[in-house]
């Protein structure tokens, strides 16, 4: 019973990919034809940001006063 290397290599080489490479060229070229800024688009994004520049604002508020 020998250990037949070249047809481990053919069963490697004839697997499928882990994600289709159409889904991955057809995602690329969507992305890259997206002109806009893509980062806060979403309502919890832009709740996000309200909320860490009020606390950001108290904070230096309450600093200034103490001082």
């Amino acid at each position: 019973m020998a250990f037949n290397f070249l047809s481990v290599a053919l069963k490697i080489s004839e697997e499928s990919p882990f994600y289709p490479r159409e889904k991955i060229v057809e995602k690329q070229k969507f992305y890259q034809n997206v002109h806009k800024h893509t980062y806060l688009k979403g309502r919890f994004d832009k709740i996000t940001l309200a909320v860490i520049s009020a606390a950001l604002f108290m904070i230096v508020i309450q600093k200034n006063i103490k001082n």
